[in-house]
């Protein structure tokens, strides 16, 4: 049960980190790139659309707010899996 509890804070940390850092990372480049978005061009139209989006549940928000979450578990079975190796003798 505390691994569990562990792995959920883990990935709630995860996702507020990409909520909080890369939603806004992703406004100002696109803003840079692809000039302002909506109406006003704020960075609080922007969060709000992909928050209405998130609820509307539109799969491509979804894996945008769900890949860092899944490249980190990624790294983290394969980090577990290359300390569980054993060197090999020659």
């Amino acid at each position: 049960m505390r691994q569990i509890k562990r792995e959920l804070i883990i990935a709630a940390v995860i996702l507020v980190a990409t909520v909080v850092v890369l939603f806004p990372i992703t406004y100002v480049v696109g803003g840079k790139t692809l000039g302002p978005f909506g109406e006003d061009g704020s960075l609080g139209d922007f969060m709000g659309s992909l928050f209405v989006a998130l609820a509307d549940g539109n799969l491509a928000i979804w894996f945008f707010l769900l890949t860092p979450l899944a490249a980190i578990a990624v790294v983290r079975v394969g980090w577990l899996g290359f300390k569980k190796l054993k060197p090999q003798s020659l």
